[in-house]
């Protein structure tokens, strides 16, 4: 009865997501009204965030100024984003517990806990790190060059554990 109920789910059409704006805070840094490109994370048939990737670069690339909008569609504690955040890291490339402990200390400094509806930007200026925001206001920034190339790998790696989505946002790369 599970395995039917799993089947008929899975047959049901999910809708079709909005292209998420653009965040006002990005006008200073990225030019392009348009997504490089945009999907949705889901789990277990709930779609956790959107994703949209913004960039003015012809070919996306980790050394171009970019962004990363999630727009949350559920409750996450700040807590939660962080130590997810810091196991993705890790299984991409396996950090020390020094780095751990610095990487999950940065994070909690600029990751707030999430609501359905809110969203968090992080824009990557190559040369200065990533700098943060939550619903458009400032939460800071981490200056750390190979923190900024482990937190978007996350969703920008070719270890990334959410390919779909990768490719979603990477869709001419």
């Amino acid at each position: 009865m599970r395995r039917l109920l799993a089947l008929l789910l899975m047959l049901v059409p999910l809708p079709a997501l909005a292209v998420m704006d653009k965040p006002a805070e990005l006008a200073p840094y990225i030019k392009a009204e348009k997504p490089y490109g945009d999907g949705s994370y889901r789990w277990m048939l709930l779609t956790a965030y959107e994703a949209a990737l913004w960039s003015d670069a012809p070919h996306w690339s980790m050394d171009s100024t970019f962004a990363l909008s999630l727009k949350y569609n559920m409750h996450f504690t700040s807590e939660r984003i962080v130590s997810r955040s810091m196991d993705e890291m890790n299984q991409i490339s396996p950090l020390s517990e020094a780095q751990k402990k610095d990487y999950s200390a940065q994070l909690a400094g600029v990751m707030p806990s999430v609501e359905k509806g809110d969203v968090i930007t992080a824009l990557r200026l190559p040369g200065k790190g990533a700098v943060f925001f939550y619903n458009g206001k400032r939460t800071g920034q981490i200056t750390d060059i190979a923190f900024a190339d482990r937190f978007f790998g996350i969703w920008l790696s070719e270890k990334t554990s959410a390919p779909d989505l990768r490719t979603a946002l990477l869709p001419s790369n």
